[in-house]
């Protein structure tokens, strides 16, 4: 009986093809022989080697996105990743395919993982094996997936390969809308809501909409808005969609003077979700001169009169109720103040202001509404 080494070196293959003969002291020689347990059907080569089998993992990017800078690839929805893992040498054994800690047993196409048994029963070495991987109803972990690859050939070597993918299901929100009148630097943050007209303005304002997308998923990508103009329909005038992509998760767009109406937006993120659409409260810009425009005042007094003074003025005999009516079809009132003189001497004799709030009813003063628009009053009447 005798026995030796046969040394390998990583990284290098020693191949070759065993026998054996004896002789003996008077110089008789055996015939050769080969190994007991060498397969005939895979070869009669011992193949001596260290090197581990080669793993690649590639992420499929349909439907993905890849953030620039650090590679990384966030999906919408399930993973994808396509395997080529191979060994030239000694050939594969086994193949272990494991996602967030869950073993996977066949690939997307039905294809089994191999095994050491498979690898057994084969009738030839295989030196490559090729799967489609994807997460399918495995849960994401901390917003991702991680996939772990271990191949082992038949000499032994085991190579181990993983990689990461991140998952972004949660679309992002509109968080904050912005007002800045031009030649100022007032800005008027507003909380998002639907109805009533909440911000009014005298000159082309800009407005700034800002969206934000949770910590794990993959940023705010565009910012999408349209406008309804009511200035001169009740129904109000679309405006067509507008996307714009955003800066800081923001974007800034113009609204010129004599706008009436409402924004409504949604933001996207950069594998696709969207927001709700939403809307912050109505904005009117209105100018002085059209301020000057839309405003009406008329007094109504009783045509009946018992005379006329030497300047030409009025007389009654009797106190006299005067209707006035004031509006605002734009912007709608805020404030109306009225006073009433003597015209001898100039004293005041009467005077009230009426204070409308902005959700439209009477703070200050008695007068009787007579026209709305959402919590606008555009129309009051006071008798006095």
């Amino acid at each position: 009986k005798a026995s030796f080494d046969i040394a390998g070196k990583e990284g290098e293959v020693y191949r070759k093809v065993l026998s054996a003969k004896a002789k003996d002291v008077a110089g008789n020689e055996s015939s050769v022989t080969k190994p007991s347990d060498i397969d005939e059907e895979k070869g009669d080569e011992i193949v001596v080697e260290k090197t581990s089998p080669t793993i690649q993992i590639e992420k499929k990017k349909t439907g993905a996105y890849k953030e620039v800078g650090t590679g990384d690839i966030y999906y919408h929805g399930e993973a994808s990743f396509n395997l080529s893992i191979s060994d030239v040498d000694s050939g594969l054994q086994s193949v272990e395919v494991m996602v967030n800690g869950q073993a996977i047993k066949k690939d997307s196409n039905q294809q089994p993982i191999l095994t050491e048994k498979e690898s057994k029963d084969n009738k030839t070495v295989l030196d490559h094996v090729a799967y489609t991987v994807s997460t399918g109803s495995i849960p994401a972990e901390e917003g991702g997936y991680r996939i772990q690859v271990r191949a082992t050939d038949n000499a032994g070597n085991t190579g181990m390969e993983t990689c990461e993918a991140k998952q972004d299901i949660t679309p992002p929100e509109i968080t904050k809308i912005s007002f800045a009148p031009h030649g100022t630097d007032i800005k008027h943050p507003g909380i998002i809501r639907t109805v009533d007209y909440g911000y009014f303005f005298q000159k082309d304002t800009t407005v700034i909409l800002e969206a934000k997308d949770n910590e794990t998923g993959s940023g705010v990508d565009k910012i999408s808005y349209y406008t309804v103009d009511y200035s001169f329909n009740k129904n109000g005038v679309p405006s067509a969609w507008k996307e714009a992509d955003v800066i800081g998760n923001k974007i800034r767009f113009e609204i010129k003077a004599g706008f009436k109406g409402k924004i409504f937006a949604y933001a996207k993120d950069k594998v696709g979700e969207k927001s709700k659409t939403v809307s912050p409260n109505a904005v009117i810009i209105e100018s002085l001169e059209q301020h000057q425009k839309d405003a009406k005042l008329t007094m109504t007094i009783p045509e009946k009169v018992n005379g006329k003074d030497q300047a030409g003025n009025d007389l009654y005999q009797r106190d006299v109720t005067v209707d006035c009516a004031f509006g605002d079809s734009l912007s709608g009132l805020a404030k109306v103040t009225y006073q009433v003189e003597e015209v001898d001497t100039g004293n005041v004799t009467q005077e009230e202001t009426i204070v409308i709030g902005v959700e439209g009813t009477i703070r200050q003063g008695s007068a009787q509404i007579v026209e709305k628009d959402e919590n606008l009053v555009t129309g009051l009447s006071k008798s006095t």
